[in-house]
């Protein structure tokens, strides 16, 4: 997962998880890998190709990108917002 904020790139791996409790109740559970900077060269997709090669014993090469137009707090209202997305 990738939430970007200028040129910055955060970097997480996300599992997720589904409760067996009758519901369609899902956990988006992420840890935190590496801050990148982008530019013409270093993409999204060169990021995450680099990714897959450095971990690769992370289990999906599935990725998202997190983007806002406003500059809002990434710990306290992207990334909780990106979990009840997924």
């Amino acid at each position: 997962m990738f939430i970007q904020n200028d040129s910055d790139s955060d970097n997480y791996s996300f599992k997720m998880f589904f409760l067996e409790d009758g519901k369609s109740n899902r956990i988006l559970k992420t840890e935190f890998i590496e801050k990148s900077k982008r530019s013409l060269s270093n993409t999204f997709y060169s990021i995450k190709n680099r990714l897959i090669r450095e971990f690769n014993h992370l289990p999906t090469t599935a990725n998202f990108i997190i983007s806002s137009a406003l500059q809002l707090p990434k710990d306290a209202i992207l990334l909780p917002v990106a979990k009840r997305i997924f």
